[in-house]
């Protein structure tokens, strides 16, 4: 009994640690950390945008030799630019970039030669491989792609479907969202 006690005492005390965030704040500025809030799971705090518009990465790599950015923020004759981390003391390489102007940009992070996503970063794509790391440095409003709260959102819905064309299980995503019928049109 007391084994038993103590097991679901322990789990109860685990239970805390499920409400850990993700996203420092998921409806506008989602790499602001304006409360000063590491995101569940990251070793350092990466990308941080800052009130400014200059972008702080860190990536913990105590053993690696070098790291380096690159990404859509250079442009023209910086493209494909790598720039150079700092190592601290402590392990952890950091790199100050900007002012960068609005925008959604592309990057990866460069450990000893290998182009890696960032792991601190949960904002990744998968468009193109090898998969990239993304950073949004907003500007004072909202951009057009962040969620508004008073614009209906619908839902995301994965299915799962056996292809007689690949002999494989595929998956798609459908998109749903309610609108209200008023006069037999929808609005």
């Amino acid at each position: 009994m007391k084994k038993h006690l103590l097991m679901a005492l322990l789990l109860l005390a685990a239970v805390p640690a499920l409400g850990q965030q993700s996203r420092v704040n998921i409806q506008f500025d989602p790499q602001r950390n304006t409360d000063n809030i590491l995101p569940f799971s990251t070793q350092v705090l990466s990308p941080e945008v800052r009130d400014d518009h200059t972008v702080v990465f860190r990536v913990k790599a105590p053993q690696a030799k070098s790291v380096q950015l690159t990404g859509s923020m250079f442009v023209g004759q910086e493209a494909r630019k790598r720039v150079d981390f700092s190592k601290g003391d402590d392990g952890v390489w950091t790199l100050e970039v900007g002012p960068l102007r609005p925008e959604i940009y592309l990057y990866y992070i460069i450990i000893d030669g290998v182009q890696n996503i960032d792991a601190n970063n949960e904002f990744t794509g998968h468009a193109a491989m090898p998969s990239f790391s993304m950073l949004f440095v907003h500007g004072d409003e909202p951009a057009w792609y962040d969620p508004k709260p008073d614009v209906p959102h619908g839902s995301i819905t994965t299915h799962y479907y056996y292809s007689e064309v690949t002999h494989g299980l595929r998956d798609m995503m459908v998109y749903t969202v309610s609108c209200a019928v008023s006069d037999g049109r929808f609005g």
